[in-house]
């Protein structure tokens, strides 16, 4: 049996690129794996102070409601099955690289939660679009 490989962030864009991989998979009759990558021995935002500290369990927490929201919000008729993987590490592209191995297909939004907002594809995008071993399918944004 196939596999859609998605790689998930929280963010509408994201959310996108899971709909047309849960519908390209109806179409195909192929199962979707959801990767969400994180990391919790780290976190810095420029608007909290330094000595604040986030628990590792809230952020896993955070991660594992952003991704539920996404897959809730999914419209999916055919009944594809979707999986599920949360992932402790801090390089979405390289996870999402190593299972492309195994899949039919990567799909990913165009950009996500990074920091540049005025690239037209974001680095995750951009690294997996280059290194991936299967097709990938870039969702562009609204």
């Amino acid at each position: 049996m196939g596999r859609i490989l998605v790689g998930v962030d929280g963010s509408d864009g994201s959310q996108r690129a899971l709909q047309w991989a849960v519908d390209e998979a109806a179409l195909r009759a192929v199962s979707v794996d959801v990767v969400h990558a994180y990391k919790t021995e780290y976190i810095y935002y420029l608007d909290i102070p330094s000595t604040v500290i986030i628990p590792r369990h809230d952020i896993e927490s955070a991660a594992q409601l952003a991704v539920g929201k996404v897959v809730a919000s999914v419209d999916n008729p055919g009944g594809v099955e979707i999986s599920v993987e949360m992932v402790n590490s801090g390089n979405p592209a390289g996870e999402l690289i190593d299972r492309s191995e195994d899949s039919d297909l990567v799909v990913l939004g165009s950009r996500g939660l990074g920091g540049l907002s005025g690239l037209l594809l974001g680095s995750v995008s951009q690294k997996v679009s280059h290194h991936a071993r299967c097709p990938v399918v870039i969702i562009p944004g609204s």
